[in-house]
């Protein structure tokens, strides 16, 4: 009896184990279920998930699931016909989305797939997809009849539509994800889309790490939204998305190295957008593409800490030249601040026939490129390595911060570079020097020392003449209150070839040069750059600074204008538009006060002695052109020669004697001496006597004298000084009834 009832107990339990062993297998391998409100129908087998049904009206498919998730290796084929073009799936069991295999559909139908809970692409995940990919963690999709598509209260029949999706609202939108793939290479299958789409990955926050997305020819979006709206705009590669006012952002991050391959549209919008650790978006225009463009958008910031922002006309090895002929992409970058750090690069360059494409970068705060200890310094360039003309590097700031021989470059080759303008309303700081350090195929590692600040430069500095491009250099402009260029800084628009330098406009209150801080317009062989300063308060230059349109070989010195109230050339300085056999430049300076030290130096010369050029100097009189130069301490100091002991109670070190002269600013025995030659006296015909003749005079006090007169008097010089009742009289002679004991009156 307890055999038979224990064999009977034991057979229950064994038949309840594997009814529940059925079902965890049924579960692993089914992660794909409908939740019955759209028709949705799901055969599962082995991994592998076949769709049908759901509810079709028109051109558009909807289908919805309790659970949609696919195992690793595992595959999701969505069966519809053909005519299909927008798949639209949501999400309902409130569980993430965890995609590790392949997704498919037939066709050119494009899928949407939403999921508040959140989606996460794992290592394997693959697309192969007609069209396009729109991954959303947003609640609900809004079709142009009023029509709402929810996967937070999700409906029936009445989701039966035929018109276009135009926005997504969100509530609190999950999180996407885009894992690690260590087995990545260029031709892996991964998340690649067919050209002429759009691959969208719209959170919560949304991270990728080592992995690559590759959307040639199309477009792709990545945003960071908690909640608000985003409106959707049909166009030739798919879509394009509007973010409306209240919309709340959240954060993108991509890291270790992730990357997208891109020759289309790409754009991100966040509350912090950073790239790390060699993660970037590349997009090289070899296949005479329609213009491409980055386009970041943060509402807070956006760094790149050695991340890679990189776009191209042209094959890298430089062969594809004849092929290429369209403009490059342009980089748009807006936040209220940028970091750009440790060799990071943001980089629209051309080797090909091609334009360069440019960037432009507004950030109301302030952008900061900077490195840490031995990393490499950050780098903002366009260039050209073919024929192709360098593009434009704008900037809209309110600081500008260039430190650690970090540099924005606008640099020439076989043609012409492109121009800088910058736009700071606060300051632009430049600091400092770095060293890049680069490694070629061999596995050679190559030092360069850089200094900070910009160069518009072209050509290679000690590279023989014969071996250098001929394109022209760039320009720059900058405009801003204060401009500080130290510690090696510089700012260049130098030739080191046989063509032209460019030309540097500068507008500030305030312009700083110290510590051998330079602004550079020199060339090789050509002509000489020309440097134009409009300074409406300061021109300081100390310590080895230097502004220069130097002109090596038979090339012609360039032009040099400055226009300040006040110029400033303190210790060991330099202005100089020289040649060597060619042109010396002009130099013209235009301020109301100069004042320039001996050791520093303003020139226009040239070693033919024909071949001068010219330096003009424009004051408010002579008289504000002051020569300055330091002086050893005088041997006659009060302090030593006037005894401290006299007159108890009295601190006589802190009495002075001033000759006042005839209305002027006192002289400072231990400053600088004024060489003022033609100054113009201004003071009073009468003259003050002190003479033998008058010494019956009452006692007056040397400030009370000073404004007797007496013209028919003959001048007699002061030749001594008494006490008289405790006050120091300046006398011709020594009355008889006085003493000149200097200490009498404090005698006990």
């Amino acid at each position: 009896m307890l055999s038979a009832n224990f064999g009977g107990y034991r057979y229950k339990f064994t038949a309840t184990l594997t009814i529940i062993l059925i079902m965890l297998d049924s579960s692993v391998q089914a992660q794909i279920v409908g939740d019955n409100t759209a028709k949705t129908q799901v055969q599962t087998d082995r991994g592998a998930s076949v769709i049908t049904g759901g509810i079709q009206s028109g051109k558009n498919l909807f289908h919805s699931f309790e659970q949609f998730s696919v195992v690793t290796g595992g595959v999701a084929n969505f069966d519809h016909a053909l005519e299909v073009e927008n798949i639209f799936s949501r999400v309902t069991g409130g569980a993430v989305s965890e995609l590790d295999g392949l997704i498919q559909t037939q066709g050119d139908a494009s899928l949407f797939l939403l999921n508040p809970a959140g989606v996460i692409f794992g290592a394997n995940a693959q697309l192969d997809l007609g069209g396009s990919l729109i991954v959303s963690t947003g609640d609900r999709l809004i079709f142009a009849d009023g029509t709402e598509f929810s996967a937070t209260a999700p409906e029936g029949e009445s989701i039966l539509t035929m018109s276009a999706p135009i926005g997504l609202q969100y509530g609190n939108g999950g999180t996407i994800e885009v894992l690690p793939n260590s087995n990545r290479t260029s031709t892996s299958p991964g998340l690649n889309l067919k050209p002429g789409n759009t691959l969208a990955l719209l959170g919560g926050d949304v991270s990728i790490s080592r992995n690559t997305l590759n959307v040639v020819n199309s477009n792709l979006e990545i945003a960071g939204v908690k909640s608000g709206a985003i409106a959707l705009h049909p166009d030739e590669r798919g879509w394009q998305f509007d973010y409306q006012p209240d919309v709340k952002f959240a954060n993108i991050d991509l890291s270790n190295r992730a990357l997208i391959n891109s020759s289309g549209k790409v754009n991100f919008q966040g509350k912090t957008i950073n790239f790390s650790t060699g993660s970037g978006i590349l997009d090289f225009n070899q296949l005479r593409q329609t213009k491409s463009r980055i386009n970041l958008q943060a509402s807070e910031s956006i760094n790149l800490d050695a991340g890679l922002l990189i776009t191209q006309v042209g094959l890298r090895s430089g062969l594809n030249e004849e092929a290429i002929a369209d403009v490059g992409g342009d980089i748009i970058i807006a936040a209220p601040q940028v970091l750009v750090s440790n060799g990071a690069i943001i980089s629209a360059g051309t080797l090909s026939k091609g334009a360069g494409g440019s960037i432009m970068i507004d950030a109301s705060d302030g952008v900061k490129l900077f490195s840490d200890g031995d990393n490499n310094p950050a780098i903002i360039s366009t260039s050209t390595g073919g024929t192709g003309s360098g593009g434009q590097i704008d900037i809209n700031t309110g600081k500008l911060v260039i430190e650690n021989g970090s540099q924005i470059q606008a640099l020439g080759g076989a043609g012409s570079g492109g121009t800088i303008t910058v736009n700071a309303k606060e300051s632009v700081a430049l600091s400092g020097q770095g060293i890049l350090r680069s490694q070629d195929p061999n596995g050679n590692i190559s030092e360069t020392q850089l200094a900070s600040g910009f160069s518009a430069s072209s050509g290679v500095a000690g590279l023989p003449l014969e071996r250098q491009p001929r394109g022209n250099s760039g320009s720059l402009m900058i405009k801003t209150p204060q401009l500080t260029i130290e510690q090696a800084a510089q700012i260049s628009v130098s030739n080191y070839g046989l063509t032209n330098a460019g030309d540097i406009k500068i507008v500030t209150s305030e312009l700083n040069l110290d510590n051998q801080g330079e602004i550079v317009a020199n060339t090789g062989s050509g002509e000489g750059g020309s440097i134009n300063i409009l300074a409406d308060r300061l021109v300081i230059l100390d310590h080895g600074g230097s502004i220069s349109t130097t002109a090596a070989q038979n090339g012609n010195g360039g032009n040099i204008t400055i226009k300040t109230e006040n110029l400033a050339l303190l210790n060991f300085n330099r202005i100089s538009a020289d040649a060597n056999q060619g042109n010396g430049g002009n130099v013209s300076i235009d301020t109301q006060g100069l004042f320039v030290d001996p050791s520093s130096r303003i020139t226009a010369s040239s070693e033919v002695e024909q071949k001068q050029g010219n330096v003009a100097i424009s004051t408010l009189d002579l008289n504000s052109r002051l020569a300055t130069d330091d002086i050893e301490q005088s041997p006659l100091v009060a302090e030593e020669q006037i005894s401290s002991s006299c007159g108890v109670g009295k601190d006589l070190n802190g009495d002075r004697i001033r000759d006042l002269g005839r209305g002027g600013i006192p002289n400072n025995p231990l400053g600088e001496i004024a060489y003022l030659e033609t100054l113009t006296d201004w003071g009073v015909d009468e003259i003050p006597i002190f003479s033998n003749a008058n010494s019956h005079l009452p006692k007056l006090a040397a400030k009370d004298r000073v404004g007797s007169t007496q013209p028919n008097q003959t001048i007699v010089e002061m030749n001594n000084w008494v006490f008289n009742q405790g006050i120091v009289e300046l006398v011709a002679t020594t009355p008889q009834n006085l003493s000149l004991s200097p200490c009498q009156v404090n005698r006990f």
